[in-house]
């Protein structure tokens, strides 16, 4: 708690001057043990900051990540798993142009890994789950035709050698009659055929490969994002679970009472803070197993809770 108030007085006190960002730094790195706690804290201003200053907070990022890299990959490895998603906040800023530049000497100097990198990026560019959804048939296609793309290479390739090692280019120029010299001009036109033909098969095997990798990179930034509300929807659904095996035990036991005739049926029902609070203190107990308590000791534990004020 100490570490995250304290960070977020500084960041309050943070200003774009490169001496600010250097103390503020510098403090950040003494800290590295905590570095998940620091990332945190800094999401969470950075996403109610203005747009000026989520720019002095990235450049803040910047050079803790730059100074800190070469002791460790705490900080490395805490911003990494935050920066894809805070990129978004930037999409219309107007300096954009800025931060592109910073991911292109994060990754020029390998501070993350690329395809973190291109998460970064597609973020920035407004990319986000549900305008770039990438189906699995998108990714077998862009495979096929990038296979498509390397073979077409390799069968280009293959008659440009055959050209280059049946043709003495050299001797080229010891022509000592017309026909001969048409012959070679012939073999010099259709080897410039082969190599025009072989780059542009090279060019389009690097569009088709560069497709199939911003595909790959937007699939596992998708799935990220997927598993995390999976894993927020699992800890609802366990949370729920939880109140129904407490009311569950709640009723049973109410019922119980209800048949030693301890209950009128006058009284008030509990409320669900009540139902909660009732078993709250016995959830490894189990809904089946309820009944086999003695019966005694439970009919007075239950109605000393229902009447408790």
């Amino acid at each position: 708690m100490f570490i995250k108030d304290s960070l977020l007085d500084l960041l309050n006190e943070l200003s774009g001057a490169q001496e600010s960002i250097e103390k503020v730094s510098v403090w950040i790195q003494q800290y590295r043990d905590q570095a998940p706690v620091i990332a945190q804290a800094w999401k969470s201003f950075y996403i109610e900051a203005t747009q000026e200053k989520k720019l002095t907070l990235l450049f803040l990022v910047n050079d803790v990540l730059q100074h800190s890299k070469r002791k460790g990959n705490q900080f490395v490895d805490a911003f990494g798993h935050i920066l894809p998603k805070c990129m978004s906040e930037c999409k219309n800023s107007e300096a954009k142009s800025q931060i592109e530049r910073m991911l292109d000497i994060w990754e020029t100097r390998e501070i993350f890994h690329k395809h973190i990198i291109s998460a970064m990026k597609y973020s920035l560019d407004d990319i986000g789950m549900d305008d770039s959804h990438v189906k699995l048939t998108d990714l077998m296609d862009s495979l096929d035709l990038l296979r498509s793309q390397e073979k077409n290479s390799s069968e280009v390739l293959t008659k440009l050698s055959h050209r280059l090692d049946t043709t003495d280019f050299a001797n080229a120029f010891n022509v000592t009659s017309r026909k001969e010299g048409d012959k070679y001009a012939a073999d010099f036109d259709e080897t410039a055929h082969f190599l025009d033909q072989y780059c542009s098969c090279l060019l389009k095997q690097t569009e088709a490969r560069s497709s199939m990798i911003k595909k790959i990179n937007t699939t596992m930034f998708q799935m990220e994002k997927t598993d995390e509300t999976i894993k927020k929807h699992d800890l609802d659904y366990k949370s729920q679970q939880g109140t129904l095996v407490r009311t569950r035990k709640a009723i049973t036991a109410r019922l119980m009472l209800i048949d030693e005739g301890k209950v009128n049926f006058g009284d008030e029902s509990p409320d669900r803070e009540e139902i909660e609070n009732l078993t709250s203190e016995e959830e490894d107990v189990d809904i089946e197993g309820i009944e086999t308590i003695e019966r005694k000791k439970a009919s007075d534990q239950v109605h000393l809770l229902l009447h408790e004020t």
